[in-house]
């Protein structure tokens, strides 16, 4: 029975250790506390230490100890799972994933032979695109700039982008064959042209 409990215990450590190392080195992992999210971590990295001491101080010892080793880390492991997911605090609250994506946003893929919504991770002017278009009346037809795409929307955009969709408050004002000075992000991709929302710059 010890050994059974020996071996339970180094598979909690395992996870413990798993999480550790992929919610540092992989991907983020969140609390939902923002800048209190230390104190997560914090907690994760000393339960795990303080799980690895114990465990190789009492590698050659033949009592019940693994037992309560297992028991009690794996609630804390349990417990630590838990609030870096459902349990999240209100500053990023639980989206469905398991790594927290930081500043998550879903866009909306309406191809051909493709529709789905993708979340994605887009932080603030990361993606802001500055660009000349003439306006035909439908699309801006792009005459000068880059537009930023995130990696994980380009397999579903055509190549090179000669056709924007514009969100604007005003587009009905827009004149036929004019440049304009454009600034915004995608949002949405339809037939492989992407959708974005933009400002008029002078």
């Amino acid at each position: 029975m010890t050994r059974i409990w020996r071996i339970s215990n180094l598979v909690v450590l395992g996870l413990l250790i798993i999480i550790c190392l992929l919610g540092t080195f992989y991907k983020h992992i969140s609390f939902g506390a923002g800048l209190g999210d230390i104190f997560g971590y914090l907690f994760l990295y000393f339960t795990t230490l303080v799980h690895l001491v114990i465990t190789v101080l009492s590698r050659k010892k033949g009592d019940r100890r693994y037992k309560y080793f297992t028991i009690i880390f794996l609630v804390l492991m349990i417990f630590i799972c838990l609030k870096a997911t459902f349990g999240r605090g209100p500053e990023y609250p639980w989206d469905g994933n398991i790594f927290y994506m930081p500043c998550s946003k879903v866009i909306t893929i309406e191809n051909h032979n493709v529709k789905k919504n993708l979340q994605i991770s887009m932080c603030s002017q990361e993606y802001d695109s500055k660009f000349k278009a003439n306006w035909n009346g439908h699309y801006m037809i792009l005459k000068e700039g880059d537009i930023k795409i995130p990696d994980e929307l380009k397999e579903y955009i055509e190549f090179p982008i000669k056709y924007i969709e514009i969100q604007l408050d005003y587009i009905d004002t827009l004149k036929i064959n004019k440049t304009y000075n454009l600034e915004g992000e995608i949002v949405k991709i339809k037939d492989s042209k992407p959708i974005m929302t933009v400002i008029i710059n002078k």
